[in-house]
């Protein structure tokens, strides 16, 4: 199950006048079921909080004087996970609410698993790491950098193609940064122990290419938050 970070959590805090979001999610029967919502800006970074009204319901609250395009996520335990693209509109001079309806299917085994994509063995150097919404590479993988270095010192007609990922938190675009920011810090780091830039490709892919599910932190949103390398003759 998604799982919102702590942070998110909030009171209903009243913004006058506001545009009122309400979220209803139910299942494929129409019942109102509990989820966990996410709404991120398609540009820039900062989030709606989430504020539970009842079940199966919540609200999103704001105060912003120009039509933004948020994404949506919402999951729920036992439910297939549900991405959508919300336009909120700008406040008027006085309050108003709209609404919104996010039906999840079931998970069944009847149901076709999630397209992910399975590390590529051979040549592929082991994966580095990142924490949620960081680009930073941690201490813990200086080996990884060195032994990168090592081997294009002792191959010096190879090269070295790094693609960052993320997990499926936040906007598309963000995460498209996010994850070209990833590589270059990794390239950054071997540039900076003697292999020249020339030899060292980046890119970002976002959270196209999932290694495990989105639906938890655990075994899943941790290990596509990563920079693959691959070698390239």
């Amino acid at each position: 199950m998604l799982k919102i970070p702590e942070v998110l959590h909030h009171k209903e805090q009243a913004i006058e006048p506001n545009v009122n979001l309400l979220v209803k999610v139910i299942d494929e029967e129409g019942s109102l079921i509990e989820a966990t919502l996410l709404l991120t800006p398609l540009e820039g970074s900062k989030r709606l909080n989430a504020f539970r009204k009842a079940k199966g319901q919540y609200s999103f609250i704001s105060g912003a004087n120009e039509i933004r395009r948020y994404q949506l996520i919402v999951a729920s335990k036992g439910f297939e996970s549900q991405q959508v693209i919300v336009i909120v509109p700008s406040i008027e001079q006085k309050s108003f609410t709209f609404d919104k309806t996010v039906t999840l299917a079931s998970k069944t085994g009847n149901r076709p698993p999630a397209v992910v994509r399975t590390p590529i063995r051979g040549r592929l150097l082991r994966n580095i790491y990142f924490d949620y919404n960081k680009s930073v590479v941690k201490k813990e993988y200086n080996e990884m950098v060195v032994k990168a270095v090592d081997y294009l010192k002792s191959h010096p007609a190879e090269k070295l193609s790094l693609t960052g990922h993320s997990d499926l938190i936040g906007a598309e675009r963000y995460n498209l940064n996010l994850s070209k920011n990833r590589a270059d810090n990794v390239k950054k780091a071997i540039v900076a122990k003697g292999i020249a830039a020339t030899r060292i490709q980046t890119k970002g892919e976002g959270y196209k290419y999932p290694l495990a599910s989105n639906d938890q932190e655990e075994e899943g949103r941790e290990l596509n938050r990563r920079v693959e390398f691959r070698i390239l003759r």
